[in-house]
């Protein structure tokens, strides 16, 4: 195992300063890439320039890559929280409630409008805030806790340098960013193990 390997293990993010670590990582298939530029006339929080709170791309991506093309001329930091960890420390009622939570999910592949919940069976996090239907119960609570310990937990910022790439696991880290002035250019990949 390599050390970036190693190190998007234990931490659940790496940065790698070299274009060839992404092939040494093995991530699997490319399912999507997408430019995250700056599109004024854009509804989408991705293409602004606005602070985007931590949360978790699409259930299907495994792991998601950031590789920056033109740093924010200020501000546009990466933020990493460790959703996994977050989730171990509620109780056990309401890590079960959090696996009743289901959230929309945007139709990136085409396939119609698809629903998944925020605790998958094998603990995998799907958490995008901003999705989320009306909740009540025990399934209300839980869903309050963890945005709670989520605002409240440690993070870990990176700055991206030109030439940089962030690959985050999805199905374990919560990702944003601050908000920025000037162009930000970035690449994002999403990617699924094979087989």
């Amino acid at each position: 195992m390599t050390d970036d390997r190693a190190a998007l293990e234990r931490d659940g993010f790496v940065v790698l300063d070299a274009p060839d670590g992404l092939t040494e990582l093995d991530l699997g298939r490319c399912l999507h890439v997408q430019e995250v530029r700056v599109r004024p006339t854009s509804r989408s929080l991705v293409c602004s320039r606005r602070a985007l709170g931590p949360h978790t791309d699409h259930h299907a991506a495994r792991w998601v890559v950031l590789r920056c093309i033109e740093p924010a001329a200020r501000g546009g930091r990466s933020l990493l929280i460790d959703g996994g960890a977050v989730v171990a420390e509620l109780p056990r009622d309401m890590r079960e409630a959090l696996r009743r939570v289901v959230l929309r999910e945007h139709d990136v592949f085409g396939t119609g409008t698809t629903q998944h919940p925020l605790l998958g069976p094998d603990d995998e996090l799907y958490y995008s805030y901003w999705l989320a239907g009306s909740l009540a119960g025990l399934e209300r609570a839980a869903f309050d806790a963890f945005a709670a310990r989520i605002r409240r937990a440690p993070r870990v910022e990176r700055t991206l340098r030109r030439g940089q790439t962030l690959v985050v696991d999805n199905h374990r880290m919560l990702h944003g960013r601050t908000a920025f002035s000037g162009d930000r250019h970035l690449v994002r990949r999403w990617y699924a193990p094979t087989g």
